[in-house]
């Protein structure tokens, strides 16, 4: 019966548990066999250990999933009010103290009075900001005594019950002195119900000390960390996701930013607390689990002065005692420990850090990791806590759960045969590929020595990242999942390292020798390197000289540096040349330090070298930021642009630039130029668009810089499984690369994995595939005879049909105009009397609207007034007419910019006050429609204007979510009699031939019939992502002939279903018939 309930108590969460009849049997049962044991117990000490023997195994099966251990301390030294010597406590958990004691002990009033006095004399003693519980018992009855600031309530002795056992269980639960776990620390540092969490008190006073107290010294940190972070004070991007990062670091930190500098100060404090905690996280696990006791003591560490608080945190930042155990890289100081210099150092600082200490101490001191458990990511879910997710979806992180990076590494390592095959993430953030790729590897060699093991996993797996942060961490997080592996005396480097995988140090000759040539960007000057590649060969060697380095640097012995560096060079490469670049990045490095400038600079080269030359892996695999080229920071571009254009990435609409990538695109092409075995396989998480997006058709080439390619190799489709990012519900895929040849007309394998019924993963970080899954196989082709976008496939025969429909449309699509911001530039009919030239309008009110315009009665000229149809209007056959009114200050005169101001005030004078008396706002909108049209005209201009919008004849469809066009021309309205409708940006429009010549009606209906068959819906939806349709169709639409019958019975079909859109029967009949005529047409290309 006991397992029954204990096999549903797992299923629960902690209240769902305690609320439970399960529990509460649970209880029943153990009070019954603690009572029944005690009364035949020979001395008190038995008692205690039946008691703790029941406690241990409850809490073992219940709570501990949950992460709560039951951990007392035994014999614990309590002092006392009365009494000059220390007391001994049978029993104490933080603020809860058990005293046991025999039957005969308890057997009167006056013991059990004595007794109680004990128990109150201890809760006197503890030393607690809280409430503290004391408990005395025999194991056959007990009494609760409770201590409330500074006033004692006691309860009478009753016979042991399970209300008894609640209370203490639930009492050790909420003294929170749980497990060291990921899910613990994000409970007690953040707060997440509420987000006021000691981390977030901790924020605000770095940001206060940052903006109110910057030394010159943490404003060069500062800068710097901005120039390496690429964040830009002149950036003005306007891209939402950019907006959301600046309110919810706003809301964070409880201001509002009055420029960039003040959003990035806010970011660096944010970084920075978060570095603080994991490295006091990580001294407090590491050193436990290495060295069995803690090199610090967090007690009297948050209880001593601000000062030697000071100094201790600075001896932390250095790291210098894990590098003097032979750790050379785990803490090597970076840009976070601005706080901890004497001059920037406050007592708010120390107030918070103390804070995060007294945290740090309540914790149990047991092991985070043994040798049975499984590896894991141990910071994730502080990260995720800390960091909004507009922020860390702002900078592209999307953090992967476990489950989903195991399928990844799972797939890509079943395509390789090397059985010893090397493991890289060259985006690893906090690492969680990297520890499934150690739990692997570990697997492997689980039958090796430990120094074998140990040296599988440093060998084989390696991690690369661009913040400074996710190295930290994912440093700490892979010492932690080798842990058990290392001796007291073993000397290592982590192979993380800091560096930009989508600007890697570049292999070039240089005087005869193989060398590496980079440069890192300062606020003083570029550090230009030029060095040997042997200067790199031995990562470990190279790290121990750089840091050797320092102490030259920190002397301003330029000599003294160069020969450090000197001893890393081949002596046959020393040449005069190779000897001169060398001189040239010890006299950089020395005059930066000789400026103030900090001696960060030799373990950020050191780290950026040693990613050139880290070798091959046959096995790539992660989660690179998925961060659109619009949004990068405008400095941050310009730096890659000229990769971009050398690997041929760029591709898409010539009128915006020519330019659209999402920046995960450009670090798959680097990562396998540099990294990547001529046999090895990059699997990548990437979105969606990038198979078939017009934009990523450089991508999809995927040229390397030899103009050697790479080529798909299997598509893993996760758009079906539920979003596992939740709460961003991107689609995305794993994209499987080799350097392999593939034909892609044969297709390339998809597998689909779709969320079964009534399952749900948000908050599963493991899980097994099969039981949440279902798994469909499919492949995905290239149809087009020029172009290179995937088409989704499920049969042979559907493979056939579309391979014929392919093609390209003799016709041009157009996108709709931008009226924005909406609640100023949409109207809709307002109720109230017209007059003879005005009709009497109403501003539209969008819930969602970036602009909240109030909502006015305007009556504006007539005669510049269209309806306007929107995508959501548009089905197959048929136009939904919203109501909707838009004015429209052009004419056919000159298309390309609206009527003058000057003139519209004398035919429009309503319309033209009305566009004055909204400038400001009008102009406070992007700049994008300058850039498409130009800065000529009124500031009232639209953008996607043209002859095109005077067309008589229209075929309408919508550029996203659901395919379906349809024919329209005038609209009679009742407000102004027949009008020619426009189109707003998601209604795209054909009114033209390639070459110019505007459509006749017949004309439409045959482009439409064409559109509207199955095979070009199923075609269109299979080669598209849903969120955007090709403007100009991909499919095969030869020119109008009046004289083909074929095309004149699709022209008279589209009339015939405009008139029975409703009819489904009839629809149905339509469409088969349109479908067999089309086919005809597209597989004889006629």
């Amino acid at each position: 019966m006991a397992k029954d309930y204990l096999g549903l108590l797992k299923n629960k969460q902690y209240t769902a548990i305690i609320n439970s009849k399960e529990y509460r049997s649970l209880l029943k049962d153990m009070c019954r066999r603690i009572s029944s044991k005690a009364k035949v117990a020979p001395n008190e000490a038995t008692i205690e250990n039946y008691f703790d023997c029941e406690l241990f195994a409850f809490f073992r099966d219940v709570f501990e999933p949950l992460g709560f251990i039951y951990s007392p301390v035994k014999e614990a030294a309590i002092s006392t009010r009365r009494h000059t010597t220390k007391g001994r406590a049978d029993t104490a958990i933080g603020a809860l103290v058990i005293e046991f004691k025999q039957l005969s002990t308890l057997s009167n009033k006056e013991s059990q009075s004595k007794a109680i006095s004990q128990i109150i004399d201890y809760l006197e003693g503890i030393e607690t900001e809280g409430d503290a519980i004391g408990y005395v018992t025999d194991g056959t009855k007990g009494c609760f005594i409770f201590k409330h600031e500074d006033n004692i309530s006691k309860e009478n002795f009753s016979d042991l019950s399970y209300e008894q056992l609640d209370i203490l269980i639930q009492s050790i639960i909420r003294l929170n002195l749980t497990a060291l776990t990921s899910k613990n620390i994000v409970e007690s540092f953040c707060n997440p119900a509420e987000n006021d969490g000691i981390a977030f008190t901790l924020v605000k006073s770095l940001y206060k000390n940052l903006s109110s107290a910057i030394t010159p010294k943490t404003q060069m940190l500062f800068n710097e960390w901005k120039e390496l972070f690429n964040l830009a004070h002149d950036d003005i991007s306007k891209q939402q996701a950019i907006i959301d990062r600046r309110v919810s670091l706003e809301k964070l930190i409880g201001i509002s930013f009055s420029g960039n500098d003040e959003e990035y100060a806010a970011l660096f404090a944010l970084q920075t607390a978060y570095a603080i905690i994991v490295k006091a996280v990580a001294y407090r696990i590491l050193s436990i689990v290495r060295y069995k006791d803690s090199l610090i003591d967090f007690e009297n560490l948050s209880n001593c002065d601000s000062e030697a608080l000071r100094c201790q945190l600075a001896l932390l930042e250095e790291g210098a005692v894990f590098r003097g155990y032979g750790i050379t890289n785990l803490l090597e100081g970076d840009f976070f420990s601005w706080y901890a210099s004497k001059e920037q150092w406050c007592d708010e600082i120390a107030q918070s850090v103390s804070g995060v200490f007294r945290l740090l101490n309540r914790y149990s001191d047991k092991a985070v990791l043994n040798s049975e458990k499984k590896s894991s990511d141990f910071f994730k879910e502080l990260y995720q806590g800390m960091m909004p997710p507009a922020v860390r979806h702002a900078l592209g992180e999307y953090y992967t759960k476990r489950w989903l990076a195991q399928q990844v590494v799972d797939e890509t390592v079943s395509m390789i045969s090397n059985a010893d095959w090397r493991g890289l993430d060259p985006c690893c953030g906090s690492g969680t590929f990297l520890t499934v790729m150690i739990d692997k590897v570990l697997e492997e060699v689980k039958n090796n020595s430990r120094e074998e093991q140990l040296h599988a996993v440093l060998t084989r797996v390696t991690g690369i990242d661009l913040n400074p942060v996710a190295v930290l961490t994912a440093r700490v997080n892979y010492f932690i999942n080798i842990s058990h592996l290392l001796d007291i005396d073993e000397e290592l480097e982590i192979p993380v390292y800091l560096g930009d995988s989508s600007y890697v140090p570049r292999k070039c000759e240089f005087d005869g020798i193989c060398c590496l040539e980079y440069s890192i960007n300062t606020l003083i000057a570029p550090i230009n390197i030029l060095v040997p590649v042997s200067m790199v060969a031995d990562p470990f060697k190279f790290s121990q000289a750089m840091t050797s380095i320092e102490l030259y640097i920190k002397a301003l012995d330029e000599q003294g540096a160069y020969e450090c560096l000197e001893k890393l060079v081949a002596p046959d490469e020393l040449t005069d040349a190779i000897k001169g670049e060398l001189h040239k990045l010890s006299e950089s490095l020395v005059e930066l330090e000789r400026r103030k400038w900090d001696g960060i600079w030799a373990r950020i080269i050191t780290n950026y070298l040693t990613t050139a030359n880290l070798g091959k892996f046959d096995v790539i695999v992660g989660n690179p930021p998925w961060v659109d080229w619009k949004s990068l920071p405008s400095g941050y571009r310009d730096k890659i642009k000229s990769l971009c254009i050398s690997r041929k990435l760029f591709s898409g609409d010539k009128v915006t630039g020519g330019i659209n990538l999402n920046i995960c695109a450009l670090i798959s092409n680097v990562v396998a130029e540099n990294w990547l075995t001529q046999s090895g396989i990059l699997g990548f998480l990437m979105p969606e668009p990038l198979i078939s997006q017009q934009s990523y058709e450089g991508f999809r080439n995927m040229f390397l810089e030899d103009e050697s390619r790479l080529y798909f190799k299997k598509f893993t489709n996760w758009t079906k499984a539920g979003h596992p990012f939740k709460p961003v519900t991107q689609k995305f895929l794993t994209y499987y690369m080799t350097k392999e040849t593939i034909d892609y007309r044969q297709g390339v394998d998809v597998d689909w994995y779709i969320l079964k019924d009534k399952k749900n993963h948000d908050a599963c970080e493991t899980l097994v595939l099969q039981e949440y899954f279902d798994i469909e196989k499919g492949i995905a082709a290239t149809c087009h005879t020029t172009k290179n976008f995937f088409v989704y496939v499920s049969t042979r025969e559907q493979l056939n049909n579309f391979m014929s429909v392919a093609g390209e449309s003799h016709y041009i699509g157009r996108e709709g105009i931008e009226f924005y911001p909406q609640e100023m530039m949409i109207f809709e009919e307002s109720g109230l009397p017209s007059t003879k030239k005005c009709t009497s309008l109403r501003n539209i009110q969008v819930k969602k609207a970036k602009y909240h315009v109030p909502q006015t009665v305007e009556l504006l000229e007539t005669a510049y007034l269209h309806p306007l149809i929107k995508g959501v209007d548009i089905t197959p056959f048929h136009v939904n007419l919203s109501g909707l009114i838009v004015p429209f200050p052009y004419d056919e005169r000159d298309t390309r910019v609206p009527i003058a101001l000057t003139e519209l005030v004398r035919t429009a004078p309503q319309l033209a006050a009305f566009y004055q008396k909204h400038k400001d706002l009008i102009l406070a909108q992007t700049t994008y429609n300058e850039r498409i049209i130009g800065r000529e005209g009124e500031f009232y201009k639209l953008a996607r204007v043209g002859a095109y919008s005077f067309a008589e004849h229209y075929v309408v469809f919508r550029d996203n979510t659901k395919w379906g066009a349809a024919v329209v021309s005038t609209i009679d309205t009742s407000w102004g009699g027949k009008k020619r409708p426009l189109f707003q940006n998601h209604a795209v429009s054909i009114c033209e031939s390639s070459d110019g010549e505007f459509i006749k009606l017949d004309e439409a209906h045959y482009i439409c019939g064409i559109m509207n068959t199955p095979v070009a819906f199923q075609y269109v939806l299979n080669s598209s992502d849903s969120r955007s349709f090709p403007i100009r169709p991909r499919i095969y639409i030869p020119k109008y002939d009046i004289y083909n019958p074929t095309h004149r019975e699709i022209s008279n079909l589209s009339k015939e279903a405009h008139e029975k859109y409703d009819d489904e029967l009839e629809i149905a009949r339509i469409s088969n018939r349109l479908n067999e005529l089309y086919l005809d047409i597209a597989r004889n290309k006629r």
